[in-house]
Formats: structure tokens, C-alpha cells, sequence
């Protein structure tokens, strides 16, 4: 989803947030069959159940390697495994994820408008965007630079008007181009 049509979007038409499909997928998994990943990362909300059994078959390796195909597809794609046992968790979880997704695309189409004020802010000198907010619906205020120029947030990162501003404006501004 492009942040919409406005002038001030189409002066930063490289700017995209999304939904972070990908994202919530693989935390769909990873929550489902309690693996690892780092603390620092919250569980999504709300809450996929949990699965019994699983978590034994997915080896490490597979995790963390489809993990980086996560964070190196284009856009905000899930992304299939090749190994079985992951494969089998992203299936289980679909259904959960169907369940959630109107409260994530609201919170998405809410953020949208929220960012106008920071996206302004950020262009004032001129110049073009090219940077990738997607949201993934996780507890807490949360944020993670994937890159200099994609950025994973959780929705109550980005609540307030201030939020916005603190985490996001540095960003923007760093990104602007020409």
C-alpha cells in the first residue's frame, strides 16, 4: 500500500508502507511453535494460538535461513520454505492470520494518514524519498532497521503524533535524495 495520492505523496512516491506480510508470517510461525529468534522481538498481537509439537522437527538452520529470504524478499511477500516442517507451521497459521488481518490492514490505512504530518516535515527542502515502513503487529512500541532504508515498526511505535516524529523523522530526512 503507497501512503496515497496527496501532493505530499507524490513528491515522495519512493516513500512505501506496507502491511509487512512477510514479516507477521514468519512471527506467525515463530510464535505458533514457540522457536527461537531474539527476545528483543515481541510476540505479535494480537496473539497467533500456539501449536503443540513442531518446534522439534524445524531445525535451526532452516529457521535462520528462511528468516533472511524473509528479510530479502521484495516487499512485504510472504515468502514459502522449502523445508517441510516450516512449510506445514505456515499452513497451520494461515488461518490465524486470515482472522487478523482486518485489524492489521485498518492499522495500516490508519498510519497512512498519521504519517502525513512527518512526511511533510521531512521533505521541506525538496527532494525524493526512497524508504520502506512496514508495519507488523507485534506488542509494544517496537522498531527495527532492516535497512537505511526499510524500517519494521510496530503500530504503537508509531501511536502518537510525537512517536512518529522521533522515530521516523531522522529516518526520512537521511533518505531524501536530490
Amino acid at each position: 500500500m503507497h501512503v496515497g495520492q496527496s501532493s505530499t505523496a507524490q513528491a515522495v512516491s519512493g516513500l512505501s508502507l506496507t502491511g509487512g506480510e512477510g514479516w507477521t508470517a514468519a512471527l506467525a510461525v515463530r510464535d505458533a511453535l514457540r522457536l527461537p529468534w531474539s527476545a528483543d522481538v515481541p510476540v505479535l498481537e494480537p496473539a497467533v494460538p500456539t501449536r503443540s509439537g513442531g518446534a522439534a522437527d524445524v531445525s535451526e538452520r532452516d529457521w535462520f535461513a528462511w528468516l533472511r529470504q524473509v528479510a530479502d524478499a521484495p516487499r512485504s511477500r510472504p515468502v514459502p520454505h522449502h523445508s517441510a516442517p516450516l512449510r506445514e507451521a505456515q499452513r497451520q497459521v494461515r488461518p490465524s492470520l486470515q482472522e487478523h488481518e482486518e485489524i492489521w490492514d485498518r492499522q495500516v490505512a490508519d498510519l497512512a494518514d498519521a504519517l502525513r504530518d512527518v512526511l511533510s516535515g521531512a521533505i521541506a527542502g525538496g527532494g525524493r524519498i526512497t524508504y520502506l515502513i512496514q508495519i507488523v503487529p507485534v506488542a509494544g512500541a517496537w522498531s527495527l532497521d532492516v535497512s537505511a532504508a526499510h524500517l519494521l515498526a510496530s503500530p504503537a511505535a508509531l501511536a502518537t503524533p510525537d512517536a512518529r516524529r522521533e522515530l521516523l523523522g531522522p529516518r526520512l530526512r537521511r533518505a531524501v535524495t536530490g
